[in-house]
Parts: C-alpha cells; sequence; structure tokens
C-alpha cells in the first residue's frame, strides 16, 4: 500500500511544479 501512495505524492508535487513553473512564464510574458 505504501509504495502505491508514493508515486501518487511524486506526481502531485511534480504537477505543482510545472503549474509554478507555467504562472511564471505567463506572468514574465505579460
Amino acid at each position: 500500500m505504501p509504495e502505491i501512495k508514493q508515486p501518487q505524492r511524486e506526481v502531485q508535487f511534480k504537477e505543482k511544479l510545472l503549474w509554478t513553473v507555467v504562472v511564471l512564464i505567463i506572468y514574465l510574458i505579460m
């Protein structure tokens, strides 16, 4: 069970990081 929970956390973190980068790029373009 913990093995299945770990990758989900990683994906959530990567998704959050990706959104931060996207927001930064949009902010810089504007």
